[in-house]
């Protein structure tokens, strides 16, 4: 049993707390159910999580750090939501909204080579991450 995080009455903590399974659950299926889990603390592992200022970005920079992922790479829309990735664990933020002189971002510029991507945008962003 997890004690719920939120102040209020019973009912008002119960809808608050309602998303935090449903975020665990969906980083733990798309991120670390198929991967080697021994792999990600015996190697030195990256992975780039997009969007992740949002429940499950967040969520992910949680859990990638708990089992010893070495570097975790996000990107957010604001230098804030950047900041609050960091406080977060993450090691890198990278900004979507920055720019490249051509009008895109390049962030394997600034992340570099990943072993793993979490990807919840898609459509736009599918050959930058290829």
């Amino acid at each position: 049993c997890l004690p719920i995080p939120f102040k209020g009455t019973d009912s008002d903590r119960f809808v608050k707390s309602a998303g935090i399974p449903e975020n665990a659950f969906t980083v733990w299926r798309n991120v670390f159910r198929d991967y080697d889990l021994d792999h990600l603390s015996s190697q030195n592992v990256s992975m780039l999580f997009h969007g992740g200022s949002s429940g499950i970005g967040s969520t992910a920079i949680a859990m990638a750090k708990a089992f010893g992922v070495s570097k975790v790479i996000v990107t957010a829309g604001s230098e804030e939501k950047c900041d609050a990735c960091l406080r977060f664990g993450a090691d890198v933020a990278i900004n979507y909204n920055d720019e490249s002189e051509d009008g895109k971002l390049d962030w394997t510029t600034k992340a570099g080579k990943v072993d793993f991507i979490l990807d919840m945008v898609g459509g736009e962003y599918l050959n930058q991450n290829l």
